[in-house]
């Protein structure tokens, strides 16, 4: 057992934090901007109103990214903080500075159309760890891609062989970040058409939708597989597809305060592990994972791990996840960047 510190803005790395729970671990979660007061009345996780008191207790702190300013008061009292930093977080967000690093290390492209991924690395003490991930996320609220444009809805994700096409596209970032001395991951979005690619966002959050799907194919826990991280140990994954979807209530993704609700969903003992829950206050009740030897399998799995958790027609999902994503991984395929 060990013991998590999570740092978030507004919470929406929860479901992430309910993935360590499962796994048998002590989380704790410090958040920004805490509106709703989140987690109130859970012990684990439970919230922390001071990210810097008993540090020594932590075994592993995650960070989201933009959080700069917490992460280097912890490290300053000698603690290492996964995920976030101050050149990560103005390469986020100054638009000059990313693109003169884009320009310095030769990865700019002009903006075009095609089929949008995201391409996870994740850097330990010694660069880019093996596993890399691809995940084709949905971020249309409603079915066939249509609707609001949210957080994201659900995600298809495999682990990419390391003489991929799309593994090369992150490799020009690994000096840069072991230069700045950055552990945890870092998600570079893409457009891709043909053979032209083109970078269209970045950023070093573990996503809730694609990590969680991905933690679905991973031969050890979570926690193990980022505890490791810094210290370079590789990280090995079983051949297949992970997936996730997300459920939520009203009126999320629209806006306003979600109240409290019980009753929506009832996660049966024997699916502890693939329904990683969140905050009804925040609007995402929590995000159902599973893992297949192909898509069908994957969607037939997490499915299977919704209807029998959801209680309540308040609760929306996509239906779909999966469905465009197998499209689009056999154009991939096609065009040769797997």
């Amino acid at each position: 057992m060990a013991s998590i510190l999570m740092l978030s803005e507004r919470g929406k790395s929860l479901p992430i934090a309910g993935r360590l729970k499962s796994e048998g671990h002590i989380v704790k979660v410090w958040i920004k901007n805490d509106t709703h007061k989140v987690l109130q009345g859970s012990r684990n996780p439970a919230v922390v109103r001071n990210p810097v008191v008993l540090l020594e207790q932590f075994d592993l702190i995650i960070s989201e990214g933009l959080l700069s300013s917490q992460a280097i008061e912890i490290e300053k009292m000698g603690k290492k903080v996964m995920g976030c930093g101050a050149v990560t977080d103005k390469l986020t967000t100054d638009k000059m500075y990313r693109a003169k690093v884009l320009d310095f290390l030769g990865v700019t492209t002009p903006p075009f159309e095609g089929i949008t991924v995201e391409l996870t690395g994740f850097m330990g003490a010694n660069g880019f760890n093996p596993l890399m991930m691809l995940s084709l996320p949905s971020y249309y609220f409603m079915e066939k891609d249509k609707g609001s444009m949210t957080e994201g809805m659900g995600s298809l994700v495999v682990f990419l062989d390391e003489g991929s096409k799309l593994t090369k596209t992150l490799l020009p970032f690994a000096a840069f970040l072991l230069k700045i001395n950055y552990t945890g991951p870092f998600n570079l979005s893409l457009n891709i058409s043909g053979e032209l690619w083109t970078i269209t966002s970045l950023n070093t959050d573990l996503v809730a939708g694609n990590i969680l799907a991905g933690a679905e194919l991973l031969k050890t826990s979570l926690f193990d597989f980022l505890f490791g991280l810094p210290d370079g140990v590789e990280g090995k994954a079983w051949d297949g597809y992970g997936a996730s979807v997300v459920l939520s209530v009203p009126p999320w993704p629209y806006g306003g305060v979600t109240s409290e609700s019980l009753g929506l969903i009832d996660v049966p003992e024997q699916a502890g592990k693939h329904l990683s829950l969140g905050d009804s206050k925040l609007g995402v009740l929590g995000v159902a994972t599973a893992k297949g030897t192909d898509v069908r399998e994957a969607r037939r799995r997490v499915y299977r791990t919704v209807q029998n958790a959801v209680t309540s027609r308040m609760v929306q999902y996509r239906d779909d996840i999966g469905v465009i994503q197998e499209k689009d991984l056999q154009t991939l395929k096609e065009w040769g960047w797997l």
